[in-house]
């Protein structure tokens, strides 16, 4: 049986294996009524995924920049922190949260098939390609650390900058998530969970 395509605005592929989806959608996705997928935006896993996707922090890239990214921009870096929640059980325990809050009577034992397909996929595009296995750390590298020969005021006041940078890139992340909650929807909807759209 050949994957079935669904249609909408944006036409996405169905892997004819992956086993259905078991919602009775309480609203539906409003960038593609006819995803068999809830909608699930707004969180870190959605957004880790999307950042090991792209191979970018998406919260602090642009919509024109989001647009030209593609699987061949993957990182380990930036799938290290998704693959860790894949391996810990947060991805799934994320996505049931998601599906319960879209779905009418959510099921989550008849939906553990497609759940189960969904996580060996994501295991096969974002994990094993680099080794990923779990537990790995993710190892931030500060200006401060790279220069030791500066004085311990000088690494204080690189650090209370570093801190400000933080919480300026937070800020603009907030505003910026706003323009971008379509993209991370469409994402997760229609390139995050198949490697075979990506």
């Amino acid at each position: 049986m050949a994957a079935q395509l669904v249609p909408s605005n944006y036409s996405m592929i169905i892997p004819a294996d992956m086993p259905p989806v078991n919602c009775t959608f309480i609203r539906r996705n409003e960038i593609a009524p006819d995803s068999p997928f809830p909608s699930c935006s707004g969180n870190d896993v959605v957004t880790s995924q999307v950042s090991c996707m792209m191979g970018v922090d998406v919260e602090t890239m642009s919509t024109d920049e989001y647009e030209s990214r593609s699987k061949a921009n993957r990182t380990k870096e930036f799938c290290i922190p998704f693959c860790n929640m894949v391996h810990d059980g947060t991805w799934r325990k994320s996505t049931n949260e998601c599906w319960k809050e879209q779905c009418v009577e959510y099921d989550e034992k008849s939906n553990e098939p497609v759940m189960d397909w969904l996580q060996e996929d994501i295991l096969g595009w974002a994990c094993k390609p680099f080794g990923l296995k779990g537990g790995e750390k993710v190892e931030e590298v500060k200006e401060g650390d790279k220069d030791e020969d500066k004085s311990g005021e000088e690494t204080k006041n690189d650090d209370q900058k570093d801190g400000d940078k933080k919480d300026e890139k937070d800020e603009s992340a907030a505003v910026g998530l706003g323009v971008k909650k379509g993209a991370l929807v469409m994402a997760l909807v229609f390139g995050a969970l198949f490697s075979s759209v990506l």
